[in-house]
């Protein structure tokens, strides 16, 4: 089940996390919930996109988020030539934004407090 690359396809997980109970009837206790939790952290860590921030080339509102993203070591794409086409483009019609696993998502400080919760 396990790829090359070391991780699961969601299909994988599925089968995996259907078999849970098989699984852990055959480990100690102390494994069962460690096991357990290393399946689902590597389902819902599936091949996770990089982030993609959306900001002018200047500190302002998106300099928060940035000094948590490098506090927390998240590694994140940054766009800066976004002068002609953020105000179609962003969910609020205004920036800081940022792509997160597909979807666009505003407000600096939104942002900066669910890096945070994360680090």
């Amino acid at each position: 089940m396990i790829r090359d690359e070391g991780f699961y396809t969601p299909e994988d997980a599925e089968e995996i996390l259907a078999n849970k109970d098989t699984v852990r009837t055959n480990l100690h206790s102390t494994e069962r919930s460690i096991t357990h939790q290393c399946l689902l952290n590597r389902k819902l860590n599936l091949r996770m996109s990089i982030p993609v921030f959306y900001y002018f080339p200047i500190q302002g509102r998106a300099e928060l988020i940035r000094f948590v993203l490098a506090y927390g070591g998240i590694e994140y794409k940054e766009e800066n030539n976004i002068m002609t086409t953020y105000k179609a483009e962003s969910p609020f019609g205004s920036t800081p934004y940022m792509d997160i696993e597909g979807k666009r998502y505003g407000q600096s400080i939104a942002l900066a407090k669910y890096y945070a919760k994360k680090v």
